[in-house]
């Protein structure tokens, strides 16, 4: 007689998550419903509607809901409960519980809306194939519990037991199912399955190469992405998190809005020379020709940026045109796009040479427009301007690095989840806005790729998570002067 086989993963209780409701729209038609989207079974039997009512409940293991529906159904039903089951699992809104006999050991979150892509997989884990964790999965503390989730599939599973948390650590080198370090982590070997079916299922478990490395970390094109590249990605974009996105307003009361304006930094103040707007919006170059000519300049004319080019380029850049009040507070207007006119970005001149100015760091008030004297050549300035000339791939410092510095708060307490993403999108903005302007005054613009935040900070004196640089851009005369020169 053939020995049964238990299926990995048989013990596991599904369920469908929070706020989820089974409703009859008519006679054997059903609609499983949560926030935003909806399935809608149709000819659903006595036995199928008992077993969607269960996953809407407390939730029932797959054996539990088949010898339901053989009892009401018979066996020809089973193929479509086992069909729908597969669907809810791979669009990540059927949960799962594995437990003990001393509770539950780890449960796999159902995500709040279905994915139509499937990201996650039905296929138990073969038995004889070496498998590890996934180089994209990472555990992180919630509340008074461990959680491991993977920027692959978005999905999350709280590790509720200390013995589901040793047998993950185990999983950082590769093991075949029937060769789990259960009986090390204190584990039977079916809960050990049932965890291992949880971190397949999510894709948190991979299989194995020969070296024990994952497989993953070579296929492409997923070869190609860098762990904390592809977790920024998927966790500030919609579709692969649980968490809240867009204006949700998180940080608000009792917290009140940071300033659009900063008070000034000091008590020594530089008058910025004013252009003559109007004029230059009947006689500047045209756009096209400003678009077409705009080039990264990194070498600079034999005389230095002069105090009447800086004050006019700043002002043409980010001055603050406009305000308005609002119930959240008061809002900037500005010649750069900025997401929910948020203006978090400040700019801080490094001065290497300009004009009469002395050299130093300074920070542009843009309500005022005026540069107020932070601190003289500190050896965090001079290493802030050599960064940037090693950028350039120059000897000598641009003569002058403006850092783009966000006050996150500014953001944060508005928007959840993709904050730093759109700051990031603003600094894009405001960088393009920089070359266009000094494209148009002949001036020599670049964007560099990086920065150091610790050195800013240091030269600064400001908190490091509280503000801190994003960007910076170099700017010096151009050895061709003349608008839109080439």
């Amino acid at each position: 007689m053939t020995p049964i086989t238990r299926r990995p993963g048989a013990s596991l209780k599904l369920f469908f998550g929070p706020g989820v409701s089974v409703v009859e729209l008519a006679e054997q038609q059903l609609a499983i419903r949560g926030a935003g989207w909806q399935f809608v079974l149709r000819q659903a039997s006595r036995g199928l509607g008992h077993a969607v009512r269960a996953l809407a409940g407390a939730g029932a293991t797959r054996e539990e809901l088949a010898d339901h529906l053989l009892e009401h159904d018979g066996p020809a039903a089973l193929a479509r409960l086992y069909y729908h089951l597969d669907e809810w699992r791979a669009s990540g809104v059927l949960g799962a519980v594995a437990a003990s006999s001393t509770g539950a050991l780890a449960t796999l979150a159902p995500l709040p809306v279905p994915n139509p892509s499937g990201p996650l997989q039905t296929e138990e884990p073969a038995p004889d194939i070496p498998y590890v964790l996934s180089p994209f999965a990472y555990l992180r503390r919630v509340d008074d519990e461990l959680m491991v989730e993977s920027s692959t599939t978005g999905a999350r599973i709280l590790l509720h037991d200390p013995r589901a948390r040793l047998l993950c650590m185990a999983l950082i080198s590769a093991h075949t199912r029937d060769a789990l370090p259960h009986a090390a982590c204190g584990l039977s070997s079916d809960e050990a399955e049932d965890l291992c079916a949880l971190l397949h299922q999510a894709r948190m478990l991979v299989p194995a190469r020969p070296t024990g490395q994952p497989q993953d970390e070579h296929d492409e094109p997923l070869a190609r992405w860098q762990f904390h590249d592809l977790l920024f990605h998927t966790r500030s974009r919609m579709g692969r998190h649980a968490g809240g996105y867009g204006g949700t307003f998180r940080g608000a009361a009792p917290v009140q809005p940071v300033p659009a304006l900063k008070a000034p930094m000091s008590e020594t103040a530089v008058d910025l020379y004013r252009p003559d707007i109007e004029r230059l919006s009947a006689d500047d170059i045209s756009f096209t020709r400003v678009l077409e000519a705009r080039r990264s300049r990194r070498e600079y004319g034999a005389s230095p940026l002069t105090e009447q080019e800086l004050g006019a380029f700043l002002y043409r850049v980010a001055r603050e045109r406009a305000t308005a009040a609002g119930e959240n507070g008061v809002s900037s207007d500005r010649p750069y796009p900025s997401g929910g006119a948020s203006y978090e970005l400040e700019l801080y001149l490094s001065v290497a040479s300009c004009g009469q100015l002395a050299a130093g760091l300074y920070h542009y008030h843009a309500g005022e427009h005026r540069l107020y004297y932070l601190s003289p050549m500190t050896p965090d300035v001079r290493a802030l301007l050599e960064d940037a000339a090693r950028a350039l791939g120059r000897h000598e410092p641009p003569h002058v690095l403006i850092t783009l510095a966000a006050r996150f708060p500014r953001v944060f307490w508005k928007y959840e989840s993709m904050g730093y993403a759109l700051i990031l999108q603003n600094v894009g903005a405001l960088y393009q806005t920089l070359y266009l302007v000094a494209t148009a005054m002949g001036l020599a613009p670049c964007a560099l790729g990086g920065g150091n935040p610790d050195t800013f900070a240091r030269a600064s004196g400001l908190g490091r998570f509280t503000e801190t640089s994003v960007g910076e851009f170099a700017l010096g005369s151009s050895p061709r002067p003349g608008p839109a020169s080439e």
